[in-house]
């Protein structure tokens, strides 16, 4: 991070992970990687903390055993894979002075061209978002508290339980 006053950072990361899944009907290997552009921290006078920027992941999948990761950033992804596509999300989120969650709002194109939807409001926290295909069609939506737990309702009506952000069936 590099200040740019005294209450707002530059922050810029970079990521990558490599997962192979050893299991006889699947036999693979996915990888991701993603950098934050125009990403800042803002702290204000009461010590809460805005993150802000856009995050660009790009997404491969190879044989077993086939990708590698960079050993140091900028990671990348090589090997005998293929790059499957990108997703952005841009937005922010807020955090007080304790680390409760406080706001969300985010927008982004995922990797199959849907569309991401991410807001916030209410006291406690409700999180709220909506996923469309890239018809406009809805695929799901959902609404959480400000730990990721709540349910994501799917077009067909159906439900399933999300812990901690992740769709638990």
């Amino acid at each position: 991070m590099a200040p740019q006053s005294a209450t707002v950072d530059t922050l810029a990361a970079n990521s990558g992970h490599v997962l192979n899944v050893v299991v006889p009907k699947i036999n693979e290997e996915f990888g991701h990687t993603g950098v934050i552009t125009n990403g800042t921290e803002t702290t204000d006078a009461s010590s809460d903390v805005t993150y802000a920027g856009t995050h660009t992941g790009t997404f491969y999948k190879g044989a077993l055993n086939a990708l590698t990761l960079s050993a140091a950033p900028p990671f990348t992804v090589s090997g005998g894979g293929t790059a499957l596509g990108t997703a952005t999300i841009t937005g922010s989120i807020t955090f007080d002075s304790t680390g409760q969650l406080t706001n969300v709002a985010l927008t982004g194109t995922l990797l199959s061209g849907n569309t991401l939807t991410v807001t916030s409001a209410g006291s406690p926290l409700v999180v709220s978002g909506t996923i469309l295909a890239a018809t406009g069609s809805n695929v799901a939506t959902f609404s959480l508290d400000q730990f990721g737990d709540g349910t994501i309702t799917y077009a067909d009506g159906s439900q399933a339980v999300m812990i901690d952000w992740h769709v638990v069936k």
